[in-house]
């Protein structure tokens, strides 16, 4: 008997990539309206809509109902961590150039603690666990 791929999406992913890509496409709009307000607004609004983008379709990826969990293949796991993981780096980009058009020691601060927080996050995760590995 072959044991199913591992299921490791988290039950809440689609709602939380969901309000991010609410969040990112808003303020897309936002920039779209006022585009003279941010310096760098050529760069930021196709950006911002690109990360959009990428956490609608890990909305839509990671919300398969969880009874057909085992039929699920460990490329759309990898194709759902990988768009969630760009949309988290593009956001990292997008809100520092976003404040830099209001104050650029926002902004250096704002990269600072982006910095600090992605290592202590790499360094504090546990990884992923699959049971049905064997070690």
């Amino acid at each position: 008997m072959a044991i199913p791929p591992y299921f490791s999406f988290n039950p809440l992913l689609p709602t939380v990539t969901g309000f991010l890509g609410a969040v990112t496409f808003a303020s897309m709009i936002l920039m779209t309206q006022f585009p003279d307000k941010l310096q760098f607004s050529e760069i930021l609004i196709p950006l911002t809509a690109i990360v959009s983008v990428f956490f609608i379709f890990a909305t839509l990826g990671g919300s398969i109902d969880q009874r057909n969990a085992p039929l699920i293949s460990q490329g759309l796991i990898k194709y759902v961590q990988v768009l969630f993981s760009l949309g988290i780096l593009g956001m990292m980009i997008i809100l520092p150039m976003i404040v830099y058009s209001f104050t650029w020691i926002g902004a250096i601060v704002l990269v600072a603690i982006e910095i600090i927080a992605y290592f202590l996050y790499l360094k504090l995760s546990p990884g992923l666990y699959d049971p049905h590995k064997e070690s």
